[in-house]
């Protein structure tokens, strides 16, 4: 298939194009002027690599906001790629031939939830191939000179123990991955307690006046930046038993609970119609 079946793109502002990938995750191109930056590789559904080609041919360095496959399992298109090593060890594999039937069927699983038509025609040929891979190591406070524009990485353990947010300096925008959402994920086997998941959320708040705009990798793409303060707050309603505990189960995962109430279990949107929510495990 075409390499625009399976991914779109748009520029979003100067120097940051963000991509679209096939079950609908998103990454992010940061271009500056003697090399580009990829900020997540997407599910592994089309190359990605050959596909970002295409939008620039610069350099380009991978960065990885977190581990989980569909922000991930594109990385391995790539030789090089910077990933926090809390999450290095999530992916530290040697890919026989179950795990890599296991990781087909979770990239399916994925494009499945927002595109079930593409999902059940995929085949192995249109994705990635994994492998066993050493990445490169990833800290809080690593900068990457992009000619112009400036990256700095900002550790935010909680979705995962090695999530990490990316501040895009000059640009006062800052990428917060899965690590602060209008839903996010605490109860996995890899994801942190309450507390010190809060505990890093005070830390990105202390760069708030570093930034203006924030990008997420899932709708809604955008968010204001209200939202990293909504979210602290419900930390705070969990830690004081003041959350509504709503049972949330996804098949083949530990079930969890959602803080707040939401409208439906399709849109995931808050019943009170603020902005932020936590699935926590107890």
């Amino acid at each position: 298939m075409e390499l625009n079946y399976f991914f779109s793109w748009e520029l979003i502002e100067a120097g940051i194009i963000r991509i679209t990938g096939a079950g609908n995750e998103l990454m992010y191109l940061i271009v500056g002027s003697k090399m580009a930056a990829l900020i997540d590789t997407g599910s592994g559904v089309g190359n990605i690599k050959e596909y970002v080609e295409e939008l620039t041919k610069l350099p380009i360095i991978v960065i990885l906001t977190h581990a989980h496959i569909d922000h991930s399992a594109g990385a391995f298109y790539f030789n090089e790629v910077y990933l926090n090593e809390q999450d290095a060890k999530l992916l530290n594999l040697e890919f026989s031939e179950e795990e890599c039937r296991l990781m087909y069927q979770g990239i399916k699983d994925f494009v499945a939830g927002t595109n079930k038509e593409l999902a059940i025609h995929l085949q192995e040929k249109d994705m990635v191939k994994p492998f066993h891979k050493n990445f490169l190591p990833l800290s809080d406070g690593d900068k990457f000179e992009l000619g112009g524009l400036t990256l700095e990485i900002i550790e935010c353990p909680g979705h995962t123990k090695g999530s990490v947010v990316v501040l895009i300096k000059e640009q006062r925008a800052i990428i917060f991955g899965d690590s602060c959402n209008p839903f996010v994920w605490l109860f996995l086997p890899e994801s942190t307690g309450v507390a010190e998941y809060k505990n890093s959320l005070l830390r990105v708040k202390t760069r708030e006046e570093e930034y203006d705009k924030v990008y997420l990798s899932h709708a809604p793409k955008d968010s204001a930046k209200e939202i990293l303060d909504e979210v602290i707050h419900i930390c705070d309603l969990i830690l004081d038993g003041k959350s509504d505990d709503i049972p949330y189960s996804v098949p083949g995962m530990k079930d969890g609970y959602i803080a707040k109430k939401v409208k439906s279990e399709n849109n995931n949107l808050r019943e009170d119609g603020k902005i932020g929510n936590i699935v926590y495990k107890k």
